[in-house]
């Protein structure tokens, strides 16, 4: 089917764009700004939830807290300890300093158990900014059965914050399916991007949403009931397709 449009059958998903209390990122513009999030986890930024999107299957809580006084790897080891101390029904998995895209991160995952449904979640919390910067969380929640697959989309959608260097007042959530994020080393659009896959002959069944990520769009495959079924990386330069798993 290679070189073969179906425009009837395809739907690319356009980004949306979150911007409130100095951080900004993209996220699928199939995704709700206005979901319901549990928190069944206890620390200091639970206070300043500043965004609570999803998907109806996923959740994604958006903290802030306006200090600067701490680094990430030492954050990261108050929360953890805060966790225990609270008697939080969950484990750790791995807590680990590191960089996504742009932005240094501690990125902890551990499970928890919904304590209404006693559904077994897993949860990829990321804290971005501090040494100078205000400190964010991004906390990301799926039933564990579910997580792996969307654990890329996860850290896609983390690769697309910006931060600004002072905080300024919390402002509105912004939504602009045609904004994406500024990189000059972009040559082609999502758009673009994702006839790329089309054109390499995926199921004309599913939808495609493609996010920038440093120089690569992360294409995210949904199918009718917008369950992801797998993901493409696609060189935003070249167009090349740097890997395939739909």
């Amino acid at each position: 089917m290679a070189g073969v449009m179906v425009p009837s059958l395809f739907h690319p998903i356009q980004n949306n764009s979150f911007s409130d209390s100095g951080i900004s990122f993209q996220y699928p513009g199939n995704w709700s700004d206005n979901v319901t999030v549990t928190w069944t986890d206890s620390n200091s930024l639970q206070n300043e939830t500043i965004g609570k999107l999803g998907n109806g299957n996923v959740t994604l809580g958006v903290l802030y807290e306006p200090v600067s006084s701490y680094d990430l790897q030492t954050l990261g080891k108050i929360t953890v300890d805060s966790w225990s101390n609270n008697g939080v029904n969950g484990s750790v998995v791995s807590n680990t300093v590191g960089q996504v895209g742009a932005n240094p991160v501690d990125e902890i995952i551990y499970n928890s158990t919904d304590p209404v449904t006693n559904v077994l979640y897993e949860n990829y919390y990321v804290l971005l900014g501090g040494s100078g910067n205000h400190v964010y969380a991004m906390r990301f929640r799926a039933p564990q059965t579910d997580f792996a697959k969307y654990y890329p989309q996860f850290q896609s959608i983390v690769g697309s914050v910006t931060i600004a260097n002072q905080a300024p007042v919390s402002t509105p959530t912004e939504t602009n399916p045609t904004e994406s994020v500024v990189n000059n080393n972009v040559q082609i659009t999502p758009q673009e991007a994702n006839q790329i896959i089309i054109d390499s002959g995926v199921p004309p069944n599913l939808t495609l949403n493609a996010q920038l990520v440093g120089n690569s769009y992360q294409i995210t495959a949904y199918d009718v009931n917008d369950n992801i079924v797998g993901s493409t990386v696609v060189d935003a330069q070249t167009g090349a397709i740097e890997s395939n798993d739909i």
